[in-house]
């Protein structure tokens, strides 16, 4: 006779995982399957807020989605009551729970067209800044000027992780600043790009 109760062996997020993003569906998985159990299934915030969630069964793997958006930066706790599941047997769990953090971390630029002191660049390229995760707009206060103080009428655009900047076209033999400032831009938590900025310089013709 089965006496042996389930034992979670793997979570997603891990056990006190950061840069969590605040739409991650939230994953146990145990070591034989399981069904719902008489205890209560939590999740709850650092400062005590209980969270919206819908629990659903998959053989061995407990998934729990939030119903909104999680918040930023926020440590969030996964709490499963002894008993909330148990196996076939009826076997039920011990008390379990798990910590996380959502991603408190901003976007970041890791290339660009023109990359940085790039000379010789075509009067009619389009400028493109590609960051390492999806990104959103924010106030999109974001400049192309002359290295003397002129601005360019521009029109930025959002593709997935590329900001992209179309602009009239540019002088030739001319350096160029462009500016992307604080909170223009977000990630998917809501985090804000930190002010960036890059030279180029057009070429003759």
């Amino acid at each position: 006779m089965d006496s042996t109760s389930p034992k979670p062996t793997a979570g997603s997020p891990a056990r006190n995982a950061v840069n969590v993003p605040v739409d991650k569906v939230i994953t146990t998985t145990f070591s034989e399957p399981i069904k719902l159990g008489a205890g209560l299934i939590k999740l709850v915030s650092s400062s005590g807020a209980l969270i919206s969630i819908t629990k659903s069964i998959n053989g061995k793997v407990l998934t729990i989605t939030p119903t909104t958006a999680l918040k930023k930066a926020t440590k969030y706790t996964l709490i499963l009551a002894a008993g909330s599941v148990t196996d076939y047997a009826g076997n039920p769990i011990a008390a379990y729970s798990r910590p996380f953090t959502t991603d408190s971390t901003p976007p970041k630029a890791i290339a660009g067209k023109p990359a940085r002191n790039t000379v010789n660049v075509p009067l009619d390229a389009v400028i493109t800044t590609t960051f390492n995760e999806p990104i959103y707009a924010a106030n999109m206060w974001v400049t192309l000027k002359t290295a003397s103080g002129t601005s360019v009428t521009i029109n930025p655009f959002i593709n997935g992780n590329i900001l992209c900047i179309f602009h009239l076209q540019l002088k030739p033999s001319t350096k160029y600043i462009i500016e992307l400032h604080t909170g223009c831009i977000k990630d998917a938590a809501g985090n804000l790009l930190k002010y960036y900025y890059r030279y180029f310089t057009t070429a003759a013709t």
